[in-house]
């Protein structure tokens, strides 16, 4: 009986993983920040690397790597009523592949989640297009779970890309 309870409690915690990165993708679509904000853990960070096969976001140089107190800056910049640069406002959608239950990792606890996305984003009459895959590493507690680390690697990273209003 105790395998079936724990490969019940195994396919409840892949279902929480999964669901969270179709939620946060949902949420920025919505320009629903302050929820997509909550998404995140107090020690989260959002890491865009300059190339697929990048170590270490300190000592080689990246897109972006942001903690929470960025990722609220960023939004609070994004919701103000003056922010001229923003309008018209940018919107985005996000298409995602079915997200890839990794697992949890047993070296830091934390279920791991591999999507391939494409993302599109309009400004009047500017239009992005961007491709890649979202690393989620999530943090389930018994009630919430919470993204300690989203990694997105564009498949053109190294490529000039245009200023990228929205985040991915």
């Amino acid at each position: 009986m105790s395998t079936n309870t724990t490969a019940a409690e195994h396919e409840r915690q892949r279902e929480r993983a999964l669901a969270l990165v179709i939620t946060e993708a949902a949420l920025l679509d919505a320009a629903r920040w302050q929820a997509w904000l909550a998404l995140f853990a107090p020690d989260a960070r959002y890491w865009v690397p300059l190339t697929s096969d990048q170590t270490d976001p300190v000592l080689q140089q990246s897109l972006a790597y942001e903690d929470p107190l960025l990722l609220s800056i960023r939004v609070e910049r994004m919701s103000h009523p003056r922010a001229w640069s923003l309008f018209p406002a940018p919107r985005a959608v996000h298409v995602l592949q079915a997200p890839i239950y990794l697992g949890l990792d047993p070296a830091s606890g934390l279920y791991q989640v591999d999507t391939a996305f494409g993302y599109t984003e309009v400004r009047g009459q500017r239009e992005i297009q961007l491709s890649g895959r979202m690393r989620h590493r999530i943090r389930l507690g018994p009630i919430d779970a919470q993204i300690v680390l989203k990694r997105i690697d564009l498949i053109n990273a190294d490529a000039a890309l245009p200023s990228i209003y929205l985040p991915l």
